[in-house]
């Protein structure tokens, strides 16, 4: 019997209008971060143009930040974005949070993790098995300088909570 290939490509028609920066998959996603501070959320098996939908995060973060990483969760419903600032004198690095809704619909409103700020994300640890369409469940996240945090974002925010981040914790 012969076996199906775990992976698997196509040549696809795609041009994006800036520079890609860093791609992330899961769950026949792919969150692709882009230089002009854009995020495009592609479905890979269908692969037409309305398929591809665009996030502007300009609005979301300072004039200064470029996209560091894209981080998107196993089951594809939760993307981390990692920004670095321009220069070191200028606003410190930031971490964004999206919510990716069903197929063809925009994504959650970018999120700032208040807590994260100034620490440039380089890694993040997902635990597939208590992450739900509501909540990432703990993940650790990994700084350039070697520190280790864990939390847990919420995608909304209750009416008395102070931010997405239901803990926060080295």
């Amino acid at each position: 019997m012969e076996e199906k290939p775990f992976f698997t490509y196509r040549k696809i028609q795609f041009v994006p209008k800036s520079q890609l920066v860093d791609v992330s998959v899961g769950a026949k996603h792919l969150a692709i971060g882009l230089q002009n501070k854009t995020l495009l959320k592609i479905q890979p098996n269908q692969m037409r143009e309305e398929t591809i939908t665009e996030n502007d995060l300009t609005k979301s973060v300072s004039s200064s930040s470029i996209v560091h990483r894209v981080f998107l969760d196993p089951t594809g419903q939760h993307i981390l974005v990692s920004l670095s600032p321009r220069d070191t004198a200028d606003s410190p690095a930031e971490l964004l949070y999206m919510k990716n809704g069903v197929p063809n619909e925009k994504l959650s409103k970018p999120r700032l993790v208040s807590r994260a700020k100034g620490q440039l994300i380089t890694a993040v640890g997902w635990n597939p098995n208590h992450s739900s369409d509501e909540s990432t469940g703990p993940i650790l996240l990994g700084t350039k300088n070697g520190l280790l945090f864990e939390t847990e974002l919420k995608s909304d925010e209750g009416f008395f909570q102070s931010g997405i981040e239901q803990y926060f914790k080295q």
